[in-house]
């Protein structure tokens, strides 16, 4: 059985890295990261069958609290990853430009949608094991991620409207 000084430090950067594309924010993400596991401290490690899942379980719990009596900051677009933009500057602007078209996107996605795209697309979280992070039956997460897919797309493109 794990312990929680092992959870957290096998866990720690995925955990923070979850609550960072949440959020939007690099420092709204270190305070629910921080409380994910004072909270993990509190509950113990008895009975967790899956310590990875449980412990984003407590992490989007705490952001879903965060939610319903704050609501989330827009300026922290440079928080989300970036990928090496390439070797030419047309390349790299055009990268720029999709990057910024899709972070702007993903902090307007509805928070129930942004979730499951953030653990099936960006954390390589089965929907099985989204389910269990999110409780939620798989079926609405498959219909959540392909929507939010939709989503990603129409906004983008809106997005590349408005700026031209």
């Amino acid at each position: 059985m794990a312990t929680v000084e092992d959870i957290i430090e096998q866990e720690y950067h995925s955990v923070h890295r979850f609550l960072r594309v949440l959020s939007g924010s690099q420092l709204l993400a270190d305070d629910l990261t921080q409380e994910t596991f004072v909270e993990l401290m509190k509950r113990g490690t008895t009975g967790i069958r899956d310590p990875r899942n449980y412990v984003r379980r407590v992490a989007y719990t705490r952001w879903a609290r965060y939610l319903s009596t704050r609501s989330p900051s827009a300026d922290h677009l440079a928080d989300f990853d970036v990928v090496d933009r390439g070797p030419s500057v047309e390349e790299s602007c055009e990268r720029a430009e999709a990057l910024d078209r899709l972070r702007f996107s993903m902090l307007e996605m509805p928070p129930d949608l942004r979730a499951v795209v953030i653990l099936v697309s960006l954390m390589d979280c089965s929907f099985v094991e989204a389910a269990e992070v999110l409780a939620t039956p798989r079926t609405t997460l498959v219909s959540r991620h392909r929507r939010a897919l939709e989503w990603l797309r129409w906004s983008t493109r809106r997005i590349a409207t408005r700026v031209l």
